[in-house]
């Protein structure tokens, strides 16, 4: 060790245990020590009272250190001290009060220490600006000399669980910017001594659940920009002097769950018998989620002319809006989704800007958007109306949303078309039409949507068709999974360039495709499973050289597929499970040569496999499982080299196995459960048995 030493960094030394007397004495010029995480050390040495020229001391979540030398008052020189979460510390010793050039004092879950534990005298630590004792959870009360840190700035309380109250003497801390008194659940309201601490600037009060009311010299607090009041379920009232919160940007309210209204000064919503300057002219955010007993708002809403954001979701007793709201031009972003009571818009709703977001999900009695919206601007970019389940029209003006780039119609149940004017829309990249039950048919403007990359008609279950203009060159996901009333697809599918995914799932009214599927040339996944109606797919199919996965499954109609089936050279997953009808596969099957695992149960109707299925060298699973028809296999099936599992149980038809069953090095499951038809198994079986790579044998007894 060096004297010329400023720095050790001991961080993570997880069984050191203590620090030498003589070490330390012997390190004059060090300037900052770091024992972070050293989860065995227990104690530090008298001597670390010689280290006259440190600063700081960092010696967090040290779990077994229970106390500290007398000697810390001797480190004249230290700014910055962190003992945070040194769970089993049980109190700082009165020397510590002696670090008058303290500046950070950290000791946040310390979660040993009680009132009893903070010295009497840690007021004169005057020069301290940052006093962390959040989660202290047994720390009932604080030292009256708390307020004498006139240099404080910062004063961290959150979840300290057992405090009480703050001492008298905290409201003269006249430098205080921050208080976090977050989740202190034991505090049951603030004295009016709180309007003295005329410098903060953060009060976040959230998860104090047993505040029933805050003092009205809450209005003298002219620097807050923070009001944070989430989850203060006792908070009933709010003081008429919330409006002289001139500097407040963001006010958040969510789950005060016993708040039934707002003052009329509320954000600075000030009576019209007040003088203009007692309102919230600053606030930008303002959170009301949650707030259930929340019936109205008062008009002066309209004041708050610089919000931007305005939340007001699951307000369920909220039975109207403020016509005011019209008045608020610097809204972005006003969220009222699941207000289950609201039924109707404020005449003049859209005569202002919405730059970003409109969120209406589960206005549930909403019945239709007034004319007179404008429709919110032509800045909105977001509008969400999910399960507005009343709401059966959009009007006209909706093309005149010219920035609009999302639009959520999802579960709107009675809207049964959609205007032309959403052809409009030129900005728009996502719709979102899932569970519009009563939707018959979309407008031929749709085409010209030409940046759209998802359209999402799942379970719109009356739509029949869908427009030729359907041509949407950037569209990347199509989903029509149970539209049961669809019948055809237009030949302008094939325009869709850029599509990946295409979902059918359950159009069990689909007989056909259209020949132009094979256009689609970037489509990577289709899925066609339980299209109960089709019989045929188009010869085009082979034409997607990307397609990666082709679901099939019970699509009891399809009696074959096309030749072209083997051209799908990256299709890496094929399931033709319960396809009851498919009686036979194209020889051009064994050039899919990428395919792993395809799955072939419950083919009943099948009643031979081609020659050409030796040729999938990557197949690794065969399941052929309840094809009742199939009464062989090919001898190329010995080819399978890299083949680990056959499942051939319940082929009741099949009446022998080929000999090349031997070769199949790699096989170590053979299923032939329920093979009632297999009088005998090939001599070339006792191979497999030899390699000891076979690990599972199933085999029908007759009579078992």
């Amino acid at each position: 060790m060096t004297p010329a030493l400023t720095a050790l960094n001991l961080r993570f030394c997880n069984s050191l245990d203590s620090l030498p007397e003589s070490i330390i004495g012997q390190l004059a010029g060090l300037k900052s020590l770091q024992l972070i995480q050293c989860q065995v050390l227990t104690s530090l040495p008298e001597s670390l009272g010689q280290l006259t020229a440190l600063t700081a001391l960092q010696i967090p979540s040290c779990a077994r250190l229970a106390q500290l030398p007398d000697s810390l008052g001797h480190l004249t020189a230290l700014r910055k001290l962190d003992l945070s979460h040194c769970s089993s510390l049980t109190e700082l010793p009165e020397s510590a009060c002696q670090l008058t050039a303290l500046v950070t004092l950290d000791m946040h879950g310390c979660q040993a220490l009680t009132e009893s534990d903070l010295p009497d005298a840690l007021g004169d630590l005057v020069a301290v600006t940052e006093l962390n004792l959040s989660n202290c959870r047994q720390l009932g009360h604080l030292p009256d000399s708390l307020g004498q840190l006139t240099a404080l700035r910062a004063l961290q309380l959150a979840h300290c669980t057992a405090l009480t109250a703050l001492p008298a003497s905290s409201w003269q801390l006249t430098s205080l910017t921050a208080l976090n008194l977050a989740g202190c659940q034991a505090l049951t309201g603030l004295p009016e001594l709180l309007g003295e601490l005329t410098a903060l600037r953060e009060l976040q009060l959230s998860g104090c659940a047993r505040i029933a009311s805050l003092p009205d010299s809450l209005g003298q607090l002219a620097s807050l920009t923070l009001l944070d009041l989430t989850a203060c379920f006792a908070l009933a009232r709010l003081p008429e002097s919330l409006g002289g919160l001139t500097a407040l940007t963001t006010l958040n309210l969510h789950m005060c769950t016993a708040l039934a209204c707002l003052p009329e000064s509320a954000g600075g919503m000030a009576a019209l018998t007040r003088p203009r300057h007692d309102r919230l002219t600053a606030l930008r955010e303002l959170c009301l989620n949650d707030c259930t007993l929340l019936e109205a708002l008062p008009e002066s809403l309209g004041q708050l002319t610089a919000l931007a954001s305005f939340r007001l979701c699951r307000c369920r007793a909220l039975a109207r809006l403020p016509e005011s709201l019209a008045e608020l031009t610097g809204l972005t972003t006003l969220l009222v989704d699941d207000c289950v009571g609201l039924t109707h818009l404020p005449k003049q709703f859209g005569e202002h800007t919405f730059k970003d977001m409109l969120d209406f999900t589960g206005y549930a009695r909403l019945t239709c958007l007034l004319e007179s919206i404008r429709l919110m601007s032509a800045t909105l970019t977001a509008l969400n109306l999910s399960e507005c389940f009343r709401l059966a029209a959009l009007p006209d003006s909706l093309g005149r949303l010219a920035a609009l780039k999302t639009l959520n119609l999802s579960l709107c149940h009675s809207l049964r078309s959609l205007p032309d004017s959403l052809g409009q829309l030129t900005a728009l990249r996502s719709i979102n039409l899932h569970s519009c039950e009563a939707l018959t048919a979309l407008p031929a403007s749709l085409g010209q949507l030409t940046k759209l990359t998802s359209l999402n008609l799942k379970q719109c279950t009356a739509l029949t068709s869908l427009p030729e203009s359907l041509g949407l060159a950037a569209l990347l996901s199509l989903d029509l999974t149970d539209c049961a009333l669809l019948v055809a697809l237009p030949a302008s599918l094939g325009q869709l360039k850029g599509l990946e995914v295409l979902s059918l799932r359950w159009c069990a009214s689909l007989a056909a495709l259209p020949e132009t599927l094979g256009q689609l040339a970037a489509l990577r996944a289709l899925d066609l499973s339980e299209c109960t109606a089709l019989s045929a797919l188009p010869d085009t199919l082979g034409q997607l050289t990307k397609l990666t996965s082709l679901n099939l499954k019970q699509c009891t109609a399809l009696t074959s597929l096309p030749e072209s089936l083997g051209w799908l050279a990256a299709l890496t997953s094929l399931n033709l499970e319960q396809c009851t009808a498919l009686a036979s596969l194209p020889e051009s099957f064994g050039w899919l040569a990428a395919l792993p695992s395809p799955d072939l149960t419950g083919c009943a109707s099948l009643v031979a496999l081609p020659a050409s299925l030796g040729q999938l060298t990557r197949l690794q699973q065969l399941s052929l499982r309840r094809c009742g028809s199939l009464a062989a296999l090919p001898d190329t099936l010995g080819q399978l080299t890299a083949l680990q599992s056959l499942d051939l149980s319940e082929c009741t038809a099949l009446s022998a196995l080929p000999d090349t069953l031997g070769q199949l090095a790699a096989l170590t499951e053979l299923n032939l459960k329920d093979c009632r038809a297999l009088t005998a198994l090939p001599a070339a079986m006792g191979s497999l048995g030899a390699s000891s790579r076979i690990l599972s044998v199933q085999i029908y007894v007759q009579g078992a």
